[in-house]
């Protein structure tokens, strides 16, 4: 896990450094937000609209993720790992 840090603390850097400054700043503003129920909430509705399947979303400090390929080490804030079966 150590050596994977610098990859995954230069990742996040490129990904703030290619964000508008419009962007940054609603981001920060944004304290409340949980990025978890969002994606929740609105995948939901549009899996079962769109697609009718059923969408799980997992944190990143949840127990018992399904992640059979290993994609949640990927993910990164506000770029979720996504794991389509």
């Amino acid at each position: 896990m150590l050596k994977k840090m610098p990859d995954y603390i230069q990742k996040v850097i490129k990904d703030l450094h290619s964000e508008s400054e419009e962007i940054k700043a609603i981001k920060l503003e944004s304290k409340e937000f949980d990025e978890k129920q969002f994606l929740s909430a609105e995948l939901a509705s549009i899996g079962k609209k769109e697609f009718g399947v059923e969408i799980q979303v997992f944190g990143a400090t949840d127990k018992d993720i399904y992640d059979p390929k290993g994609k949640a080490r990927h993910a990164r804030p506000f770029k979720p790992a996504i794991l389509i079966e």
